[in-house]
């Protein structure tokens, strides 16, 4: 998938998305790394190896509550600045 390709540190990716949204994740395979892995409560771990991209920020606050980083830390720091300064935007 093009926008989670670029150049730059390749680094383990961790997206807990809501069981409403998981058949939709794990039927789509956005990069060649991706796996999924399906929760007792319906949800979905989606797990990639890429580098840190706007375009994956931008995709993951597009899921707004349905999608939560679990890793990395900078990843999840990125989400919430991009999510905040969306509401501040707006309120």
């Amino acid at each position: 998938f093009g926008p989670f390709k670029s150049e730059g540190e390749v680094v383990g990716i961790k997206v807990r998305f809501s069981a409403e949204r998981a058949c939709y994740i794990e039927r789509t395979k956005r990069h060649e790394s991706q796996t999924c892995t399906k929760q007792e409560d319906g949800a979905l771990i989606w797990t990639i190896e890429a580098p840190l991209t706007e375009a994956l920020v931008h995709w993951i606050t597009s899921y707004g509550p349905h999608a939560r980083v679990l890793e990395p830390a900078e990843l999840r720091e990125r989400v919430r600045a991009w999510a905040k300064g969306s509401y501040d935007a707006h309120c």
